[in-house]
């Protein structure tokens, strides 16, 4: 493929590779013609029927006085230089072309009648005059001439494009690597890969390098994030439960406030009478003012909510710190660094021995956390042990938090210690109320009202 815009390195690279190519077919058919002569020499029936079996190596076509064109695309990579043969055509010399349109002339007219010169297919043609069956014969003569030289020319492309299927099948169908020091010399300096290597460019190219894998990481990070918000929206809806992005709180004191939130941790779970909670049936937690102080203490009537208070604050800090909305309204909420949960749950042991394992471990990772990063939620504090043994344990818990300036939401059936958190600790206590209402003060469990409410009173009064 010859081209003005072609580079000369590149012709020179292919023009060597042909060239190579053609050398070596006649070189590996005289050495093919050697051996074979060698065998047929040696006399014995043996390397007869051997030399006999011999396939021949394929040739370059001889092509006579005609040029072989291969249609070739090229490109230049980080590889180097890669070449496709598309397809082959013959242009024959112009002088030959004259002398071999007089020879196959004098091959036509043999076949031609002697009669006046009129092609053999018209001598029994009767209606034309002297001069059309002329101007018949001359142009039927350059019909013949010129189908001649096509198939000729067509047999020879065949047999080029034969032989280079025969050397690498590979050339015909992808692109092939060939060796081309000049064409590197010349223009491996504009690979890509050289460019982003020059000394004052690399450290561009690193930066932007980064900042598309810190991309990339975000965009992988996201979009887990995105599924599972357009999840949340689509609950709220069929729940029809209010859902918001808290409001983020970045002092040093602030913990949480809300106008209300829904304990939608219980949904799917089994209420008192075995039925399943559904979202409907929630009933929402409400009002809570944003509180500045280390301490909060949440008391009152039992199942007025506590513990859902602060179930529902921990999943809502989660979601927080993941960048997802809340179920409620108005939720204020300082994210903090690490969430330290305390529950009262059944396990081996007694009740107060897990709850004690439990707030071993939150001490032991309070003391590898940076002061004033944490947030502990303890549920039933004091509760499992006899009253003044509970009592003072809670007392000591709570202490210690504050002395370590960990921000502290509590629940507990025990008055004396919410006092003590208040009094002592500068915490802010509220109470619960039966319909799930909260008020500032300390509260009672109120157990009449409660075994009241469940039916027992009936039996016991």
């Amino acid at each position: 493929m010859i081209i003005e815009t072609v580079p000369t390195e590149v012709l020179s690279a292919i023009d060597e590779m042909i060239q190579a190519m053609i050398r070596k077919s006649f070189s590996d058919r005289k050495k093919a013609e050697d051996k074979r002569d060698e065998l047929f020499k040696t006399g014995t029936a043996e390397s007869s029927i051997e030399a006999k079996k011999m396939i021949m190596p394929e040739v370059f076509p001889r092509t006579g006085n005609n040029h072989v064109v291969l249609d070739i695309f090229y490109r230049y990579t980080e590889k180097g230089l890669q070449i496709r043969i598309l397809s082959a055509h013959t242009e024959p010399e112009r002088d030959h072309l004259e002398r071999s349109n007089e020879l196959h002339k004098d091959q036509i007219q043999d076949k031609m009648s002697l009669d006046r010169g009129i092609p053999f297919y018209m001598v029994d043609f009767k209606g034309y005059s002297e001069r059309y069956k002329k101007r018949i014969t001359e142009e039927s003569l350059e019909l013949t001439k010129t189908a001649f030289n096509q198939v000729y020319r067509m047999d020879i492309t065949l047999d080029v494009m034969k032989y280079i299927n025969s050397v690498d099948s590979k050339l015909c169908d992808n692109f092939v690597h060939i060796d081309s020091p000049k064409t590197d010399a010349s223009f491996k300096f504009y690979s890509v890969s050289q460019i982003q290597n020059m000394p004052h460019i690399a450290p561009y190219f690193n930066s932007v390098s980064g900042y598309r894998r810190f991309v990339e990481h975000l965009r992988s990070t996201f979009r887990p994030i995105v599924g599972l918000y357009e999840h949340m929206e689509a609950k709220s809806k069929e729940w029809n439960i209010p859902m918001e992005f808290p409001t983020i709180l970045e002092d040093t004191e602030s913990v949480v406030g809300f106008k209300s939130i829904y304990p939608i941790h219980l949904i799917g779970r089994t209420d008192s009478e075995g039925k399943d909670v559904k979202a409907n049936d929630l009933v929402r937690i409400n009002s809570l003012p944003p509180l500045n102080g280390q301490i909060i203490g949440l008391t009152g009537q039992n199942g007025g909510g506590k513990t859902g208070t602060i179930s529902e604050l921990s999943y809502m800090i989660y979601l927080a710190q993941s960048g997802l909305p809340v179920f409620g309204e108005d939720v204020h909420l300082n994210v903090k660094t690490m969430v330290g949960l305390v529950f009262n749950t059944r396990g081996q042991g007694s009740q107060l021995e897990n709850f004690l394992k439990k707030a071993t471990n939150v001490f032991k990772e309070i003391e590898r956390q940076p002061s004033g990063t944490i947030v502990v939620m303890l549920d039933e504090l004091g509760s499992g042990a006899q009253n003044d043994d509970g009592i003072e344990l809670g007392k000591k818990i709570l202490a210690e938090l504050r002395k370590r300036h960990v921000s502290t939401i509590f629940n507990t059936q025990i008055p004396e210690v919410a006092e003590y958190a208040k009094n002592s600790l500068g915490g802010v206590c509220f109470q619960f109320t039966i319909d799930h209402q909260i008020k500032e003060g300390i509260g009672k469990g109120n157990a009449t009202e409660l075994a009241r409410r469940t039916g027992l009173a009936s039996f016991i009064s």
